[in-house]
């Protein structure tokens, strides 16, 4: 009871925010990943605009996942810091951006270095840090796709983000669809 005239109380006020799915009747956080997927498809599909792609240019995205054999707990920054110089000078002819997402207590927020621009951004106090991460890829993906830019490596440092856009693939159905 107390329960029904909180939740009421907040919806009439509209203190909820409106992406909140938690506490609330009919919705899901289901939801907001469906939101997400959508959103890393439209990028997807914005690098693959055939008007703004010529057929010879070779839009292909390839994943290095360096951390594969090597175990966070385990393995001492000095390993990771010489493998990302290694990686630099491997692929020196590459422009390079950096993403990162973060949270800490009640702040979310998001941070991509591109050239010599920070895009930045604050999310939502209840999104994970995994949300945060693949929002930072996704921003990183929407600066390219605006801007003109040849070779580009992306770093991120979530083993997670890489895995699902390692899944994600025009031909295969999106995760809402193996789930139901």
């Amino acid at each position: 009871m107390v329960n029904a005239r909180l939740v009421y109380i907040l919806e009439t006020n509209k203190w909820l925010p409106p992406f909140q799915s938690g506490f609330r009747r009919g919705r899901s956080t289901l939801d907001n990943i469906l939101r997400l997927e959508t959103s890393i498809r439209e990028a997807f599909v914005i690098l693959n605009k055939s008007d703004e792609f010529p057929p010879w240019k070779d839009i292909s995205l390839s994943f290095i996942d360096v951390f594969e054999r090597w175990y966070k707990s385990t393995t001492h920054n000095l390993v990771y810091q010489s493998m990302f110089y290694y990686y630099r000078q491997q692929f020196s002819g590459y422009e390079p951006v950096f993403t990162d997402g973060s949270k800490a207590d009640n702040l979310v927020g998001t941070a991509v270095v591109i050239r010599n621009s920070i895009v930045s951004g604050r999310l939502h106090e209840f999104c994970f840090v995994f949300i945060s991460e693949i929002y930072a890829i996704y921003s990183a993906l929407v600066k390219i796709a605006d801007g003109d830019y040849e070779n580009i490596i992306i770093y991120s440092d979530s083993k997670s983000a890489i895995e699902a856009l390692r899944s994600v693939s025009p031909f295969k159905p999106p995760y809402s669809a193996e789930v139901c």
